[in-house]
């Protein structure tokens, strides 16, 4: 069985809220989620830790996170115009850095490993390897889009024709794996999961594949009873495959999966949240915690599951490192506004960053001075302490004066409802297929 959270953005009323995409082995995410400027919902690369949001990208540009490692680096693409362009970005402890000088500005990074090699592709159709350590093009792959990337430097991706390949760092080759028509992960074993049509039906079934023997064979995993087809999303390094599965009849149902030690089982079946349909999964880690996306009373809406003998979501304090712990009590704004705590002198950005940018220029001068004024009323000597409150008091009065009051609110508008429905293409999420190039 598993405790389920519901994953959500600075807007729980935008449909999807937010979408899930990476999970790291200690409960950090990487995605997107809906953020609502001038009355328009934006889509913004985001963070959670154990399900709790703790950073987005800021507007005006759309942006997503589709990889993330144990070293909390992540990476995405960000776009001016709806993904008619794209360029690849890297974030780390909130610097992001713009790749599209390096590999293009029609790309895209799609993963990075925990040595922080990261992968990405373009749609001229040639991946690349950048290291965040190095700072510096690691390698370009051409004709093969990279997709997800192991520890051990195996990278899984798309070539030119459109077959399953496997580039390796190691030697600098590309093996082809013909016996997959997709391919969505792979474990630092070298297995792959996806999915491949087999007889007499053909429809797609989900499977793995061990990439690193010398003809790699397709193995299928049983779909659940009365399921017509399915792809498998994710594995991790014991084994564990995640995935999705169609069910006919009307209308035709998609339901997500999780395959252990033989047994296919539905993740319905292991849920007690009464109102949630699971839908898709996304990833699984170590701790065989399960992102992926569902249905809440009918309202699409990401998910983490955690094995219910390990990490209930409510403990969720126990699990933030002590530097940003101290940060987010002392500090107050990881809960309700923007802002940063400072870790080994780098600035790390607290979300949501969302209502903050709503407030205006005037009303966020004058709040961060009074949240300053908290912070100098621990100043030991009186004199000084009484000079820095009262500039702090004095500017924040100043701000406050120049504010607009005419504006019906100043905080962040409730984004409007869609049509409760995520963009699909063939049966899989449009913007978790983007990592893959498709």
């Amino acid at each position: 069985m598993y405790s389920l959270m519901p994953i959500l953005g600075p807007d729980p009323a935008a449909m999807p809220s937010a979408e899930a995409f990476s999970l790291g082995n200690d409960g950090q995410a990487a995605g997107v989620a809906s953020v609502n400027v001038d009355e328009i919902p934006l889509g913004v690369g985001a963070q959670w830790l154990d399900g709790l949001l703790a950073a987005t990208l800021p507007p005006p540009n759309n942006s997503t996170l589709w990889g993330i490692n144990d070293g909390l680096v992540a990476v995405g693409g960000t776009t001016p115009d709806n993904y008619a362009t794209i360029s690849a970005i890297v974030v780390d402890t909130g610097n992001v850095t713009d790749l599209s000088p390096l590999v293009g500005t029609a790309s895209w990074a799609a993963d990075v490993n925990d040595d922080g090699l990261v992968c990405g592709g373009g749609r001229s159709g040639n991946g690349f390897l950048y290291s965040v350590p190095a700072k510096r093009l690691f390698a370009t792959v051409p004709g093969v889009n990279l997709s997800v990337i192991n520890n051990p430097g195996e990278a899984l991706g798309l070539d030119v024709g459109g077959k399953v390949a496997v580039y390796s760092v190691t030697n600098g080759t590309t093996k082809t794996l013909n016996a997959m028509a997709a391919a969505y992960s792979i474990n630092d074993e070298g297995i792959v999961c996806g999915s491949s049509g087999t007889a007499p039906t053909y429809n797609e079934v989900p499977g793995i594949c061990d990439s690193r023997q010398a003809t790699p064979v397709f193995q299928v995993i049983p779909l659940p009873d009365g399921a017509i087809q399915g792809t498998a999303q994710a594995i991790n390094n014991s084994g564990v495959v995640v995935g999705t599965c169609l069910f006919g009849g009307q209308p035709e149902t998609q339901s997500a999966f999780v395959y252990q030690n033989g047994t296919t089982t539905l993740l319905d079946t292991l849920i007690s949240e009464p109102g949630w349909q699971l839908s898709y999964t996304f990833d699984i880690n170590a701790s065989g915690q399960i992102i992926g996306m569902g249905n809440l009373n009918g309202v699409p809406t990401a998910f983490m599951l955690t094995p219910a003998s390990g990490w209930q979501w409510w403990q969720w304090w126990q699990r933030l490192p002590l530097p940003i712990l101290v940060g987010t009590l002392l500090g107050g704004v990881a809960s309700d506004a923007g802002g940063w705590t400072i870790i080994g002198g780098r600035r790390i950005p607290i979300d949501p960053w969302g209502p903050w940018l709503q407030l205006q220029p005037e009303k966020r001068d004058a709040l961060m001075a009074l949240a300053m004024d908290e912070i100098a009323s621990f100043i030991a000597d009186e004199a000084t302490r009484v000079q820095v409150r009262t500039t702090l008091v004095e500017a924040a009065n100043s701000r406050l004066k120049h504010m607009d009051v005419r504006p019906v609110r100043t905080g962040p508008p409730r984004a409007a409802r869609g049509p409760g429905k995520i963009p699909l293409k063939n049966g899989l999420p449009v913007s978790w297929l983007r990592k893959f190039g498709r």
